[in-house]
């Protein structure tokens, strides 16, 4: 077989309905990997955290994204040691950026580097418009008064040009270990 033909790509839907790249490998045989796994092959999949191992009840984790001439496919997981709420604000009005944050590349082998600018602690004049907002419940019962909760938001894509604030705030009435992860890919 030529070799050009051992890297085809070929693109198509499995029965869940999930867009998947194939590419044949050296020996014929087609490989799926799905589009997430595909970007990551690429250099263009990102994350990054913003975490406190002590967070204050009614204190916040906050991070600023300001998006380029991209879209952010972006997926969403938090954490918190114990009842915490969660929301995302659209078009905030920001007087500082607060402290860099840097994306990871999870193509180490990449040089490439993420377009969207990134901040924890910005100081926001307003927060801006609500997209959402949830609640996570933590506790694990009996005598335990907290317990590790890990709550994922399914893709959701962040217009170009715009910037969103990602709140967490510990609920718990104690001191709680909270994270937010972003992890994504531009288009």
């Amino acid at each position: 077989m030529p070799e050009f033909y051992q890297y085809a790509l070929l693109m198509g839907k499995n029965p869940s309905d999930e867009w998947q790249e194939g590419k044949v490998d050296g020996s014929g045989s087609i490989t799926f990997i799905s589009h997430e796994h595909s970007k990551i092959h690429q250099g263009k999949f990102y994350s990054l955290g913003y975490s406190d191992a002590a967070l204050g009840n009614g204190s916040s984790l906050v991070i600023l994204a300001t998006t380029n001439s991209y879209e952010l496919h972006t997926h969403i997981t938090l954490a918190c040691g114990g009842d915490a709420s969660f929301s995302v604000h659209e078009n905030p009005t920001i007087t500082s950026n607060g402290s860099a944050i840097t994306p990871v590349n999870h193509n180490r082998t990449s040089s490439k580097t993420s377009t969207t600018t990134f901040y924890n602690t910005p100081t926001l004049s307003n927060n801006g418009t609500l997209i959402w907002s949830e609640l996570i419940v933590g506790g694990s019962g009996g005598i335990t008064p907290g317990g590790n909760n890990a709550q994922g938001i399914e893709q959701t894509v962040l217009a170009p040009n715009t910037s969103y604030v990602f709140t967490l705030t510990n609920t718990a009435g104690t001191t709680q270990p909270s994270q937010i992860i972003l992890s994504y890919y531009e288009v």
